[in-house]
C-alpha cells in the first residue's frame, strides 16, 4: 500500500525542506558556465578595446575626459552656489514668518525701533 497522495499521473509531492534540490545540477551548472564565459568574454573584449583606443587616441581621449569633467565641475560649483543662496533665503524667509507671528502673538504691543 502506497499511502503518498500524487496528482493524477504526476510525481509525488515534495518534502517540505527538499525546496533547495535542484534536481536538473549538471544543467544549472552548464547553464552558469556559460554565463560566465559570456562575461569572461566581454570583459576581455573590452580591455582590449581601451588598450586599442589609448594606443589610438590617448591623448584625445585624456583631453575628452579632461573638457568633460571641468564642465561637469563647473556646472557642479554653480549648483552648489545656488543651492546656498536658496539656504540663506529660507532662513531669511523663516526669520521673517518667526517675527510676523511673534508680532501678532503679542497682540501687536511691540516696541518702536
Amino acid at each position: 500500500m502506497n499511502d503518498i497522495k500524487r496528482p493524477e499521473g504526476g510525481p509525488p509531492p515534495s518534502p517540505k525542506n527538499a525546496r533547495f534540490l535542484d534536481l536538473e545540477p549538471t544543467q544549472m551548472l552548464k547553464g552558469e558556465a556559460d554565463q560566465a564565459a559570456r562575461r569572461a568574454l566581454r570583459s576581455l573584449l573590452e580591455e582590449a578595446a581601451k588598450t586599442r583606443l589609448r594606443e589610438r587616441w590617448g591623448d584625445r581621449i585624456d583631453g575628452l575626459a579632461r573638457l568633460a569633467v571641468d564642465q561637469y565641475l563647473n556646472e557642479l560649483d554653480s549648483s552648489l552656489g545656488v543651492e546656498a543662496i536658496l539656504e540663506r533665503q529660507a532662513r531669511a524667509t523663516q526669520t521673517t514668518e518667526s517675527e510676523l507671528a511673534d508680532l501678532f502673538r503679542d497682540g501687536g504691543r511691540r516696541e518702536k525701533p
